[in-house]
């Protein structure tokens, strides 16, 4: 099955989704597929719910080989990479990489095991109602 699906998607034309087109030459980039903007010019770093609803419709036709392009503020990048590893349960990336007279991109893939629990999803932190350091003697187990 995962060989049929896998199949499936490299008969489609792949998408290379750009975080942020920015002053960069994305030219080489084009070999790995479509070139696709998710975002152009400056965002504010705090703004990360409206950063998360631009990608979120841009990145909803995506398939599970495309590509995403690392550039633009970290945050953005964080945002790209968790709609794709939720969306696909997996995140294919390019990073671009120069090295002595030549310049390339590398590509790099996460693949998410969907059959393991997300570790500790089941604690709970509320640092408002109770702000206090814990010390050690929060930590000790009663013996019974």
């Amino acid at each position: 099955m995962e060989n049929r699906e896998y199949q499936y998607h490299s008969k489609v034309e792949k998408r290379v989704f750009i975080i942020n087109n920015s002053s960069h030459d994305f030219e080489p980039a084009k070999k790995f597929g479509k070139l696709i903007f998710l975002s152009e010019g400056r965002y504010s770093r705090y703004d990360v719910n409206a950063i998360y609803r631009e990608f979120d419709d841009k990145l909803s036709t995506s398939s599970p080989g495309d590509y995403l392009l690392l550039t633009g503020l970290p945050i953005m990048q964080g945002v790209a990479m968790m709609i794709m590893a939720i969306k696909h349960g997996r995140v294919n990336l390019l990073q671009f990489r120069q090295k002595e007279d030549r310049s390339f991109y590398l590509e790099r893939n996460i693949v998410i095991d969907q059959d393991q629990p997300i570790p500790f999803q089941n604690i709970k932190v509320d640092m408002i109602k109770d702000p206090k350091p814990m010390t050690m003697e929060d930590l000790k187990v009663e013996k019974k």
